[in-house]
């Protein structure tokens, strides 16, 4: 809608100017410039004019808002309580830690955990 409004306007505009354009251009085909002279501002009251008659100031009343039929309740903030203390957040890491790089060797073999006893001796068969 307000594409279509912005639009039209610049047309009209547009349009006038081309009017504009084509009236100058005829005035300076002629050897006589048309002087229109301004008329006066008429200040004086004609006989047949109504006066104008001042509008009665009232002052601004509010509509009166329908009461609602159950009272609103105010929405819970939720606060920290003291017993409950907000915890720090922390800080941001500014860079991304630097990952080791890879040795020439190949990745290290994992050592094996050492064996569990079962609670019997081993009979050695």
């Amino acid at each position: 809608m307000k594409t279509t409004l912005l639009c039209f306007v610049l047309l009209v505009m547009a349009v006038v100017a081309a009017a504009d354009e084509a009236a100058v251009a005829s005035a300076s085909a002629d050897d006589k410039p048309v002087v229109v002279a301004p008329k006066p501002p008429n200040t004086k009251p004609q006989p047949g004019d109504q006066p104008k008659k001042p509008m009665p100031h009232q002052p601004y009343q509010p509509k009166p808002q329908p009461e609602p039929d159950h009272p609103t309740k105010p929405t819970p903030h939720p606060k920290p309580t003291p017993e409950q203390p907000t915890k720090p957040k922390p800080m941001p890491q500014p860079y991304p830690k630097p990952k080791p790089e890879p040795q020439p060797g190949g990745p290290k073999p994992k050592p094996k955990p050492p064996a569990y006893s079962t609670g019997t001796p081993d009979d050695g068969n």
